[in-house]
């Protein structure tokens, strides 16, 4: 009988340190649940349209993945004054986006009204901030009206690039393309500089501020960027700004996506 009572007592002693340890692996699951959740990287590029002077028009601005979600991904908008003023150029929009489980990219669509009496172009902004299921890296993008009876000026724009770099270890390069709107007759010169985000200069890229010139007649040039080599699989991005530029810039920002 006291055999008996002690391995009774050895089993719920045994019982009570199995339900410890699944407990104590509950917030380790839900940190890998959430981590999980967070995988995609959710950028986008400023937006243009051109307004016809014959009724109201839609500026689409393309919110994208870099890669598919298998949870709704979610993200808030709001549009704000600059040289355009809502409910005269434009209406004013605000709301949430939701990029359904699966897919890549989502529109939000902003209407642009017909103004008879601008002669010039006019930009308004479209913010975007708490993003849900993914990591937010374009936060404030600029919508340009272009009024179809006035040539636009010229106007430099940068495009965002991702590159595929595998895991073997070597350096390569990723080239950011550069636009001038319209050819010109005299040098247009504009800085661009890397910026940190999850990606680190001297770990994963390496830092570079330059000058990029065009020359008369050119209206693309390049700001290429060095990318670090990395034996680890991960997914890491960096941001490269214009400013000092001669003429005007239309998109200042670009994301450098970087896959390993």
């Amino acid at each position: 009988m006291f055999y008996s009572r002690v391995r009774s007592r050895e089993s719920r002693n045994t019982t009570k340190a199995s339900r410890r340890r699944r407990w104590s692996t509950q917030p380790s699951l839900e940190a890998m649940e959430d981590r999980s959740l967070l995988s995609a990287i959710i950028y986008a590029n400023s937006a243009s349209v051109v307004e016809h002077g014959t009724g109201p028009v839609t500026m689409n601005f393309t919110i994208d993945l870099t890669a598919a979600s298998t949870q709704a991904v979610t993200v808030n908008y709001q549009t704000s004054n600059n040289t355009a003023i809502a409910g005269k150029d434009y209406d004013a929009a605000a709301g949430t986006l939701t990029i359904p489980a699966g897919a890549t990219s989502g529109v939000i669509p902003v209407t642009v009204l017909t103004d008879l009496s601008a002669t010039a172009n006019r930009v308004f902004y479209l913010s975007l901030s708490g993003a849900t299921g993914g990591s937010l890296i374009s936060s404030k993008l600029a919508g340009t009206i272009i009024e179809q009876n006035t040539p636009p000026p010229a106007s430099l724009s940068i495009a965002g690039v991702q590159e595929t770099v595998g895991t073997s270890g070597k350096a390569t390069t990723m080239p950011f393309p550069i636009s001038l709107n319209e050819a010109v007759t005299t040098p247009v010169t504009v800085k661009a500089t890397t910026e940190d985000l999850t990606a680190k200069a001297g770990v994963n890229y390496e830092a570079q501020t330059k000058t990029i010139t065009f020359a008369p007649g050119a209206t693309t040039e390049k700001f290429v960027v060095t990318i670090l080599g990395s034996t680890k699989v991960a997914t890491d991005y960096f941001l490269v700004n214009l400013s000092s530029a001669s003429v005007a810039i239309g998109t200042p920002q670009a994301s450098g996506i970087i896959v390993y």
